[in-house]
């Protein structure tokens, strides 16, 4: 594996990492304004 493709598939994790992050924040923020 190259630089680039090390690099390329690094980038791919945190990316998804944080994506997943993000959708779980909305989820919860989504419920607490729906109990109101």
């Amino acid at each position: 594996m190259t630089a680039v493709e090390a690099t390329h598939v690094r980038l791919t994790r945190i990316t998804q990492a944080v994506f997943e992050d993000a959708l779980l924040c909305a989820r919860i923020a989504f419920m607490e304004l729906r109990r109101r």
